[in-house]
C-alpha cells in the first residue's frame, strides 16, 4: 500500500528515471522493467517445457570489466529452462502480483497466473539444472519452498499451504550466520511468512514470528561482538567472495525482525551494517 501511495519516499518522482512523473511508485516502475523482463523468458505455449523460464542471457564468454553493454562485442546466448529458474520467478511474480493489485489489477492478475503457471511447470520438471559459469545449484527444495510460500500468501490456496507443510523449510533453522544468497533462498520465504502472519492462522503466524525472533537474536548477539559493529560473522572466520551482499542478507533479516517486532536493537544492527558498507570499514573505504 505505501509503495502504491507513494509512501516511505518511494513514490512517483522520487527517482530519476524515465517514467517518473507517470503517477505510479518509482518503485513500482523500476520492478516492473525487470518483471517485463521475466516474462518474455517464459517458455511459450505449445512447446516443449512450456512455462518454465529459461535459465539465463548472457554473453558467450564473461565480457571483460568495464565494458558498457552497449558496447560489448561478445555474442548472446539463451540458456536453457531450469527448475530454479522458473520457481524464483513464480516467487517473485506471485509476490509483486500482491504489491501491484491496489494499482494495476490487470497487471497483478497477468502477473500471478505466470507465477502459477510457472509452479505447475516446475513440479513436471523437478530436476532441470543449470551448469557452467560457476553458479551451480543442484538443490531446488528452498526455490520450491519459496515460490509455495509466495503463492500461498497471494492465493490462501490449499495446496500451496501443503507444499510448504511438506518441505523441509517448514521446520528448518532458515537464518544462517553467514548470511543468504542466490543459491539459498528458503530465508525469503520465512521472512514472507513472518511479515504476513495475518494471512496464517495462529498456530503458524507464532511458529514463523518465533523463528524470526530466534534468529534476529543470535544475528544480533554476534553483530555486538563485531569490533565494526557489522552483522557479518562467517562460520570459518574468512569473508566470502561476495561477502557484502551476505552482510546486507543478515541486515534483512534484521531490520524486519525491526519493523515486525519492534526492538530497537535489531533496527540498530541493521544501520551499524549499512554504516560499515558505507565507510566505517578497515580501509575506510564505501563498498
Amino acid at each position: 500500500t505505501d509503495l502504491v501511495a507513494g509512501g516511505a519516499g518511494l513514490g512517483d518522482r522520487s527517482l530519476a528515471i524515465p517514467e517518473a512523473g507517470n503517477g505510479v511508485s518509482d518503485a513500482l516502475d523500476e520492478a516492473r522493467w525487470e518483471l517485463d523482463w521475466m516474462l518474455k523468458m517464459i517458455v511459450p505455449p505449445g512447446q516443449p517445457l512450456a512455462g518454465m523460464l529459461h535459465h539465463k542471457l548472457s554473453d558467450d564468454q564473461w565480457t571483460g570489466i568495464p565494458t558498457l553493454p552497449a558496447d560489448d562485442p561478445r555474442p548472446r546466448e539463451l540458456h536453457p529452462p531450469t527448475t530454479t529458474a522458473t520457481l524464483d520467478f513464480a516467487a517473485v511474480a506471485a509476490m509483486a502480483s500482491r504489491l501491484y493489485a491496489p494499482g494495476d489489477a490487470a497487471y497483478a492478475a497477468t502477473l500471478l497466473a505466470a507465477a502459477r503457471t510457472a509452479y505447475d511447470a516446475a513440479k513436471r520438471n523437478p530436476d532441470r539444472y543449470a551448469t557452467g559459469g560457476g553458479y551451480d545449484d543442484r538443490d531446488a527444495r528452498d526455490e520450491f519452498f519459496w515460490a509455495a510460500a509466495e503463492l500461498y500468501l497471494t492465493t490462501g490456496d490449499a495446496s500451496y499451504r501443503a507444499d510448504l507443510e511438506a518441505s523441509p523449510g517448514w521446520n528448518a533453522d532458515l537464518y544462517m550466520q553467514d548470511g543468504f544468497s542466490w543459491q539459498q533462498v528458503a530465508p525469503f520465504a520465512a521472512l514472507e511468512l513472518s511479515r504476513h502472519a495475518d494471512r496464517l492462522d495462529a498456530a503458524a503466524a507464532a511458529h514463523w514470528r518465533a523463528a524470526l525472533q530466534a534468529g534476529a537474536d543470535k544475528l544480533l548477539a554476534l553483530q555486538q561482538a563485531e569490533p565494526f559493529g557489522l552483522a557479518y560473522t562467517p562460520v570459518d572466520g574468512t569473508y566470502a567472495w561476495g561477502s557484502n551482499a551476505q552482510i546486507l542478507a543478515n541486515a534483512q533479516v534484521l531490520a524486519t525482525a525491526a519493523d515486525i517486532l519492534g526492538t530497537a536493537a535489531y533496527r540498530s544492527a541493521a544501520i551499524e551494517s549499512m554504516d560499515y558498507l558505507l565507510g566505517r570499514n578497515g580501509i575506510g573505504q564505501s563498498y
